[in-house]
C-alpha cells in the first residue's frame, strides 16, 4: 500500500475531523489531503522523479508530512535535514545524498542560500516568499494535473542521516513498508486509536519525532499537534488546553517540563501515557509523572530500525520503573557477545533487532552496493 493512502483514506472517511493542529490553525483531514495533493503537484512541476532524493531545511511543520505523501507518490525520497548543523555539514550531507531539490522555510533561506552558492544544480524551492530565483511552492497545479502513484510498498521513501557521533553521518534509507510496520509496532507500543490525539514537540528531522507517534497517529486516523519546535511553557500549555492523550519526551525535555515553575499547577490528566527514550531515563525524571498517575514508557531503538524495536508498555510501566521493556510486537530481539551466541540472563551484550520495520540499508555506502 502506497503511504499516501493514509491521508486519502481517513479524507474519504471523515474529512472534517482534525488532522493536524500547528500554530493555532486546524488542518481537517479533507485540507490534509489537498495540501498532499498541492504537494505532489508542485514536486512534479519542479521535475522530479521516481528515486529523486528532496530536503526539507526546516522547523516541524505539516507541508514536510504533505510533502513525504507526494514523495511516496511519486515513488521519491524525502530527505529531512538536521536545522541544527552548520553549513558545511549541510553541504555533505545534500551532497552524499545527491539531493536534486531544496524546500526550506523562511527562517532559515540563510543557510539554504549557501547552501545553493556551494550546491549548484541543486533546485531551491521557499516555502514562502523566497529569493526571485527560487521556484515558488505555492502556485496552482498543471491544467488537469492527475497524482499517479509511482511509488509502492518497497519503494525506499526516507533517508535519515544518523548523528555521526563515531564518524560521518550515514543516510538510513526506509521504504513505505517499514514506515507502515513501524506504525504498527506503534500501535501495540501505545495501544494506539483513532480517538488518541499525539502532541508532538521533538524534531521530526529525526526518526524519534517523525516516526514513534506523529505518523502513527495519522495511520490511525487521530489527530497530531505539531510545535515547530520544543518549548516546555507551550507544552504545558497545550496539554491544558487541547488535552492530548500521548506525547513523547526525552530526558533533556522531560528535565525542562519536571522544572517549570507552571508544572505543578498545569491540568495533565488527559494524559494517558508519555513516552520517552534516546537514552537511560533518570527516575528523577520519571517518579514526578507518575505522581500525577501517568505512566511513562519507553521506546528503544535507533535511525536505523525505524525506530521503535523495544517497547515498554503502560501497564508496565510503574511496576518495571525505567526499563526499557519488551521486544515490540513485530521485532525480535537477542542479545549476544563476540561470536553471536546467546548471552545468559544478567549478561552484558549486543543487541541484534529483525524486523519488517528495519532500514533498507545505508544509502551509497561501500558495504551496501544496492544503494552505489
Amino acid at each position: 500500500m502506497n503511504l499516501s493512502r493514509i491521508v486519502e483514506r481517513w479524507a474519504d472517511v471523515q474529512p472534517d475531523r482534525i488532522a493536524i493542529h500547528f500554530r493555532g490553525e486546524a488542518w481537517t483531514w479533507s485540507q490534509l489531503r489537498a495540501r498532499v495533493d498541492h504537494a505532489t503537484a508542485r514536486l512534479a512541476a519542479i521535475g522530479v522523479q521516481p528515486g529523486d532524493r528532496v530536503a526539507w531545511l526546516g522547523y516541524n511543520h505539516p507541508e514536510m508530512l504533505a510533502i513525504l505523501f507526494g514523495l511516496a507518490r511519486i515513488g521519491a525520497m524525502l530527505v529531512p535535514l538536521n536545522f541544527r548543523l552548520a553549513v558545511p555539514e549541510l553541504r555533505d550531507i545534500l551532497a552524499h545524498a545527491d539531493a536534486s531539490v531544496l524546500v526550506a522555510e523562511p527562517d532559515l533561506y540563510a543557510p539554504a542560500q549557501a547552501l545553493s552558492a556551494a550546491l549548484p544544480l541543486v533546485k531551491m524551492v521557499g516555502l514562502r516568499d523566497g529569493p526571485p530565483e527560487w521556484f515558488a511552492w505555492e502556485g496552482a497545479p498543471p491544467a488537469g494535473f492527475t497524482p499517479k502513484l509511482r511509488g509502492d510498498d518497497a519503494s525506499p521513501v526516507l533517508i535519515v542521516y544518523t548523528s555521526g557521533t563515531t564518524g560521518k553521518p550515514k543516510g538510513a534509507v526506509h521504504t513505505q513498508s517499514a514506515i507502515l510496520w513501524n506504525a504498527v509496532n506503534s500501535i501495540h507500543a501505545h495501544d494506539l486509536t483513532h480517538a488518541d490525539h499525539v502532541l508532538n514537540p521533538l524534531p521530526m528531522f529525526h526518526v524519534g519525532g517523525l516516526s514513534i507517534q506523529s505518523i502513527p497517529v495519522l495511520f490511525c486516523g487521530g489527530t497530531l499537534t505539531i510545535h515547530s519546535r520544543f518549548d516546555p511553557a507551550l507544552w504545558l500549555q497545550d496539554v491544558a488546553r487541547l488535552k492530548p492523550t500521548l506525547s513523547l519526551l526525552v530526558p533533556a525535555t522531560m528535565k525542562a517540563v519536571v522544572e517549570h515553575r507552571a508544572f505543578v499547577e498545569t491540568d495533565l490528566s488527559s494524559l494517558r501515557m508519555l513516552n520517552s527514550g534516546s537514552s537511560t531515563i533518570p527516575e528523577s525524571l520519571i517518579r514526578p509523572f507518575h505522581e500525577r498517575g501517568i505512566p511513562v514508557g519507553q521506546v528503544y531503538g535507533t535511525t536505523e530500525t525505524g525506530p521503535i524495536s523495544i517497547v515498554l508498555r503502560a501497564e508496565d510501566a510503574m511496576r518495571k520503573l525505567g526499563s526499557t521493556g519488551k521486544p515490540a510486537i513485530h521485532c525480535e530481539v537477542r542479545l549476544v557477545d563476540e561470536q553471536g551466541n546467546d548471552v545468559p540472563r544478567g549478561t552484558v551484550g549486543e543487541i541484534w533487532v529483525r524486523g519488517l520495520n528495519l532500514m533498507q540499508g545505508y544509502w551509497r555506502d561501500p558495504d551496501n552496493p544496492s544503494f552505489q
